[in-house]
């Protein structure tokens, strides 16, 4: 009982820091059996802030001047990503026994950041599946994606609709389950299409049409960069690839 109202505590001192200042951003935590005494948070692989644990194993710091965008946040030896917007007042709760599968975010934020945690944790969920599935053709292994894409999309339309999400949010919370799944095809085609027909490649790569090579809010996006990593890599083989008509 008492920690629940430590917590209540903090969350009521950020609320009234928002009144006076709408673009300041609280943001703590609690480590459950912690692997070290402090929690890093980095924005673009540069250090922002290292916080020590109180007694409690508590951390949290009110921040004016930081930019919204991906951040992450460190506890050695694990790490992940978190997004932060100005306003936003979040609270992280984590057992660093089990680092991604019991992070849990409350409070103003929170929302996009748990659907992002679930959409990571359900694609570690669903590597065996699909690993199961790359014996398939390409149109319908394309249909699988489109499927989990389709159950994902239904739930984040859902979660935009409760939260009300900015402009900003929409974006980065979309990239999070639309790059995983192209990644997931780019690898397909790296295992299955090397002796593809030019028109069976252009129809497989035809998704690719709706992304975007040039996204510098996702630069130091995870989900992201995977996805640049494996476009490259499918590229370049390509590149070296006479097709037959």
């Amino acid at each position: 009982m008492k920690n629940i109202f430590i917590i209540l505590f903090l969350f009521l001192i950020a609320s009234c820091a928002k009144e006076e200042n709408p673009n300041r951003i609280f943001f703590g935590g609690q480590i459950v059996n912690p692997s070290s005494s402090f929690v890093t948070l980095y924005k673009d692989n540069k250090t922002i802030d290292s916080l020590k644990l109180n007694d409690n194993y508590r951390f949290f710091k009110y921040y004016d001047s930081l930019e919204s965008g991906i951040y992450k946040i460190e506890h050695i030896p694990e790490y992940q990503s978190v997004f932060l917007e100005k306003g936003d007042s979040i609270w992280a709760r984590i057992n660093a026994s089990a680092f991604d599968e019991s992070i849990v975010y409350s409070g103003k934020g929170a929302a996009k950041n748990n659907f992002m945690m679930d959409l990571h944790l359900n694609y570690e969920d669903e590597i065996s599946f699909l690993s199961s599935k790359y014996s398939n053709d390409g149109q319908t292994f394309n249909s699988i994606i489109d499927s989990l894409m389709f159950e994902k999309k239904k739930k984040w339309i859902l979660m935009d609709t409760i939260n009300m999400l900015t402009p900003f949010a929409q974006k980065i919370s979309q990239a999070a389950y639309i790059y995983p799944y192209a990644t997931k095809r780019e690898r397909y085609a790296l295992l299955r299409g090397t002796n593809w027909t030019k028109a069976q490649d252009t129809a497989f790569f035809s998704y690719r049409k709706y992304l975007s090579l040039g996204e510098t809010d996702l630069a130091f996006f995870d989900p992201y960069i995977t996805y640049l990593l494996n476009y490259l890599n499918n590229k370049a083989l390509r590149s070296s690839i006479l097709f037959s008509e």
